[in-house]
């Protein structure tokens, strides 16, 4: 009886655990290459980009600053924890993403990202994890909205029985939804100013 209550307890506190993402693994560092995306909800009609070192260099040094439009604690629910992302920790990842391609500067750039986390969540039934994020490219001189866009970041995973596995699997789950955010929005932007001067 006594294995029994132990175990139970075990179960419940590990029910509890709570983890916050790291911002490292939310980064990108390469944005070069082909993407398609969904440019419609019910995903029938794809978008394709292509991105290469040339559209890169035309925006390099452009960004000065990233912009949270709100500073809260988000946290997504699993069957074994809980998955907090902190905007600021968002913020970092994002800020990182955009120095790693090329595209930040605090000195010279002239425009800032403004970025809102409007939703994250485990989708119901799945062990996938979604994040919707609305982000804006405004002149930093003129306050003139360049680009805008909402960028879906989804990521799926198989179960694990293993519960340390499931639990260290989640976490990705959530860096992974927000690093797909994230490359969308790079390649998104890089995209929208190809044929601009």
């Amino acid at each position: 009886m006594k294995k029994i209550f132990l175990a139970i307890t075990l179960i419940l506190l590990a029910s509890c655990a709570t983890h916050q993402v790291r911002p490292q693994s939310m980064m990108i560092s390469d944005v070069e290459g082909e993407y398609d995306f969904d440019s419609t909800l019910a995903g029938d009609n794809k978008e394709k980009i292509i991105i290469n070192s040339n559209d890169i260099e035309k925006l390099k040094g452009s960004i000065q600053k990233i912009s949270m439009l709100s500073n809260e604690m988000f946290t997504v629910n699993y069957p074994l924890e809980k998955i907090e992302l902190p905007s600021e920790s968002f913020k970092t990842a994002l800020e990182n993403s955009l120095k790693q391609v090329g595209l930040f500067n605090e000195k010279t750039g002239i425009y800032v990202v403004q970025a809102n986390i409007e939703q994250i969540d485990r989708m119901r039934f799945t062990s996938s994890t979604m994040i919707n994020v609305a982000y804006r490219v405004v002149s930093s001189a003129t306050g003139k909205t360049i680009f805008t866009s909402n960028i879906a970041g989804i990521r799926d995973q198989d179960v694990v029985i293993n519960g340390e596995e499931y639990r260290l699997g989640e976490l990705s789950l959530v860096e992974q939804a927000v690093n797909a955010s994230i490359k969308g929005f790079i390649v998104k932007f890089i995209a929208s100013q190809k044929n601009k001067s």
